[in-house]
């Protein structure tokens, strides 16, 4: 049976996706429910749907900060929502009063996840695989913007800045619209266009991912790619399990350090080769962070991070607010930390922790951030099995920047905002990366 693992920590927050009918990864579609037909909900199931109504309510009204339940009309909710629960007659109509719910709050990290498939996302299976491309939306288009040297896709021929026609048969931009759609107002809405379509080029190890692309004279190219090991180590923390993590350090333009890495997880290993990369970066003109598709994790990695580039006391990315106590993410100054101009590259999928990074080092005045504006999900969550077998996402604090401005639903803003283009990338070129090398440039004449 086909199976997958979220391929980075923000991943079961668009289980929704699956829920709702959008086309699961490799362009298939979702495991088969065990819902019984309309009009068949025991007794029991009836019990359980509102004893979940019951704990979905006072667990988030145990968790949440007051402003945002009184702004959602908390106190109330529950009696409301009891009769519409009461005559649910299938499980997906019960869920549809439970998301009504949740709803309200209107932040994002809050979902029910059909217990089916969460088990689908979140279940064991035989390890994981991937195409080895990028994919993003610019322009509207969705676009190849990077294929990984020796990768399934790269040895099908694939380019940067062929455009995905299909996949499994159906037509990208049909499900770009059907996404904008039914997220026509929601915050995560162009997180989620980029991010199921990249989910259609991963899967299992050796399956295959049948897909028409068009290429850069515009003659259409249908392949088929068999998916080989993601890219990576594995690694995992408590419900976030086969997440593997990767982490790119060279030399670019010349002398210009640059890091790449797509999660905040594995802090070991991650810690140790970031702040070597750094530490060797002393007399470099400028260092490039790039965080484009980070999805997040562990925030406390953000702190030491931006350790390497601030180097006074006391300086914070932010405050952490839970519902008893305040968290300040204080930077601890590196010995030897870098000084000269630091760049971070930001897109429509970086989230969480990235936002965090880029954000704090923004507002410190250490960073100018390149690229597209960062869909703001930067809440902590947990996950819990309610007693009718679903789950319940539901965040558990509030994260503000130094200087007070929430990233929940705003997102990180570029200083110099730039999208990659059809022609660029089929000319070989990124105009983000790029972007990032002329302003240190530009700071190197300064300074002379």
């Amino acid at each position: 049976m086909y199976r997958r693992r979220p391929a980075s920590p923000a991943a079961l927050s668009f289980a929704l996706l699956l829920a709702a009918g959008c086309a699961a990864p490799g362009g298939r579609t979702g495991p088969a429910t065990a819902e019984a037909p309309a009009d068949t909900l025991t007794a029991e199931q009836v019990r359980l749907n509102v004893e979940s109504l019951d704990y979905v309510w006072n667990r988030i009204g145990e968790s949440l900060w007051p402003g945002a339940l009184e702004k959602a009309g908390w106190d109330g909710a529950r009696d409301e929502l009891l009769p519409s629960i009461e005559r649910a007659r299938t499980m997906e109509e019960a869920r549809a009063v439970l998301r009504s719910l949740i709803d309200r709050l209107a932040l994002s990290h809050f979902a029910i996840i059909p217990g089916e498939y969460y088990e689908y996302l979140a279940g064991p299976d035989g390890g994981e695989g991937e195409a080895g491309i990028t994919v993003r939306v610019a322009g509207g288009i969705p676009l190849v913007t990077e294929v990984a040297a020796g990768s399934p896709a790269g040895d099908a021929g694939v380019r940067p800045g062929w455009e995905v026609v299909s996949t499994g048969g159906e037509a990208v931009g049909d499900l770009i619209e059907r996404i904008a759609a039914q997220y026509e107002e929601h915050v995560v809405r162009d997180y989620i266009r980029a991010a199921v379509i990249q989910w259609q080029f991963e899967g299992g190890i050796g399956d295959t991912v049948e897909a028409v692309f068009l290429d850069g004279d515009g003659a259409e190219r249908p392949l088929r790619i068999r998916l080989g090991p993601a890219r990576g180590g594995e690694c995992g923390i408590g419900h976030l399990q086969g997440i593997h993590v990767w982490i790119d350090t060279m030399t670019v333009g010349g002398d210009i350090g640059y890091v790449a890495f797509n999660s905040f997880m594995d802090p070991p290993r991650l810690m140790g080769v970031f702040g070597a990369a750094v530490e060797s970066w002393t007399r470099a003109a400028g260092v490039i962070v790039d965080l484009r598709g980070n999805g997040g994790g562990i925030g406390a990695m953000a702190q030491g991070m931006a350790g390497w580039f601030i180097g006074e006391k006391g300086a914070s990315l932010g405050t952490l607010r839970l519902r008893e106590t305040e968290l300040r993410m204080i930077v601890h100054p590196r010995p030897g930390a870098y000084g000269g101009p630091v760049a971070v590259l930001v897109d429509g999928l970086s989230i969480s922790a990235a936002e965090f990074l880029s954000g704090g080092l923004q507002q410190a005045g250490r960073a100018r951030v390149f690229g597209t504006r960062t869909p703001g999900i930067a809440l902590p969550s947990v996950l819990e099995r309610v007693p009718n077998g679903d789950v319940l996402q539901f965040v558990i604090g509030d994260f503000t920047t130094a200087d007070g401005r929430r990233l929940e639903g705003e997102g990180v803003v570029p200083d110099e905002p730039v999208e990659p283009t059809r022609e660029a990338l089929l000319s070989g070129r990124d105009p983000v990366l790029n972007a990032a090398i002329d302003w240190i440039r530009s700071q190197d004449e300064t300074r002379q």
